[in-house]
């Protein structure tokens, strides 16, 4: 179908002019080149004939598109927040608080096997001269004496004997009674529990990067990779103790009480002694019965113990390649992303155990002490889903909030004695600032 020309337009063009005006539409400066082609003042109605009879030729405008005339040229207008093109790029940087699992230590002890001298000796006891209670023998008491006689006391008796009070006769009994024992016991302890431990929970914040690059209908579904970055730093320390050993002593004064039987013989009034030579009353030699009894004189005590300390510096960068899906409605965003999580992490961990000892439960002093130190490098895999809700600012700004979570294997490790695991799995969440071009 012809179109009619305006009345005063020319309908013969030549191909510069085509080309010319074609190339005009694609540009959107239709006036500009209707001067150019020696139309000079004619209306601009003239033009927009030649743009019909042209339009095959010159690209097609996208919905929303709209002209508008700026001094003597139009130019192309946009809705806000239209993009031009369908694949973005997009770059975030903000915090990010990882809430982990545990770290837990397990360990043992150098200190329980150390050998611990004896330091009070064994358990003994000293008995002043008053003789066993079997065979004859010369006998000396505080308040008297029986010894053998020039007999040599082969019947089991003696007149070689004295006592110092009357008061010492009770019926048909002898007593004498002598302080001069000596007792001592020793005990010892040793505890030895089973490898220790405790655990601490981790949480830690530090900076976060991400790089997305959208593919889809910006405006409403998108989809593409996704590269993210989060850095932090824990420690973590803690005490225990799982040794404990002693060694105690009690010395005590022993009072030895002998009786003597009297069997009818009629003792002397006190104080009476008498002679080697004989001859006099004679009574037993060998005692017919004997107690004791102590009392404290003294005591001591030696108590070791150990006290061990563990601590655990940990810097873990976690890169995080992923793929995001994308839904938009007007200026708000819903971004669900999941991928690998791949754990680099440095660590360095010390273990510290010293050995106490205290004397009469006085104040420890230390009596050996072990150190060890172990660092190391570890790269460890992991996934993670993350939501992001988000709203755009401006044509380039958005602001965006998000939560995830991560499980990777664990960080497993051994310093001295002891070794630890780290769980590595947990929960986050943070906020960004987003960059789109």
């Amino acid at each position: 179908m012809e179109l009619p020309a305006p009345p005063g337009c020319r309908t013969g063009f030549t191909g510069r002019e085509i080309g010319m005006i074609v190339r005009a539409i694609e540009r959107r400066d239709c006036f500009g080149t209707a001067r150019s082609v020696g139309i000079g003042d004619m209306k601009t109605k003239c033009v927009i004939f030649a743009a019909m009879i042209l339009a095959p030729h010159a690209p097609a405008a996208r919905a929303g598109d709209f002209w508008a005339p700026v001094g003597k040229n139009p130019v192309l207008l946009e809705p806000a927040g239209a993009s031009r093109q369908e694949n973005q790029w997009r770059v975030s940087a903000g915090y990010i608080y990882r809430d982990l699992g545990k770290v837990d230590f397990y360990g043992g002890s150098r200190a329980s096997n150390v050998v611990l001298p004896r330091f009070f000796g064994g358990n003994r006891s000293s008995q002043p001269p008053i003789g066993g209670l079997e065979g004859v023998a010369n006998r000396s008491y505080a308040d008297g004496f029986v010894n053998i006689d020039i007999s040599g006391s082969t019947d089991g008796l003696t007149w070689f004997w004295g006592h110092n009070s009357d008061a010492q006769v009770s019926g048909e009994t002898l007593q004498f009674y002598n302080p001069g024992g000596r007792a001592r016991d020793v005990s010892s302890y040793r505890n030895v529990e089973a490898p220790g431990s405790f655990g601490d929970s981790l949480s830690e914040g530090g900076p976060y990067v991400q790089l997305d690059y959208l593919m889809g209908t910006p405006s409403k579904l998108s989809w593409g990779p996704q590269l993210g970055f989060s850095f932090i730093d824990f420690d973590t320390s803690g005490n225990r103790s799982d040794f404990a050993a002693g060694q105690s002593f009690v010395d005590y004064d022993v009072t030895y009480r002998d009786r003597y039987a009297l069997d009818g013989v009629i003792a002397p009034l006190a104080p009476y002694q008498g002679s080697f030579d004989g001859p006099g009353p004679l009574i037993p030699n060998i005692p017919s019965g004997r107690t004791t009894s102590r009392s404290v004189a003294d005591m001591g005590s030696i108590d070791f113990f150990n006290q061990v300390q563990e601590s655990l510096d940990v810097d873990l960068y976690t890169f995080s390649p992923g793929l995001s899906v994308e839904l938009r409605h007007e200026a708000l965003y819903l971004n669900l992303a999941a991928g690998l999580a791949v754990n680099v992490v440095n660590w360095e961990a010390e273990n510290k155990e010293t050995l106490y000892v205290s004397r009469d439960h006085g104040k420890a002093r230390v009596a050996k002490e072990w150190r060890d130190r172990a660092t190391g490098t570890d790269v460890l895999f992991g996934g993670y889903v993350q939501g992001t809700v988000g709203a755009q600012l401006t044509q380039s700004v958005a602001l965006s909030a998000f939560a995830r979570y991560d499980w990777n294997d664990s960080l497993e490790g051994s310093v001295g004695p002891s070794r630890f695991d780290v769980d590595l799995s947990g929960v986050s969440a943070g906020a960004m600032v987003t960059l789109r071009w």
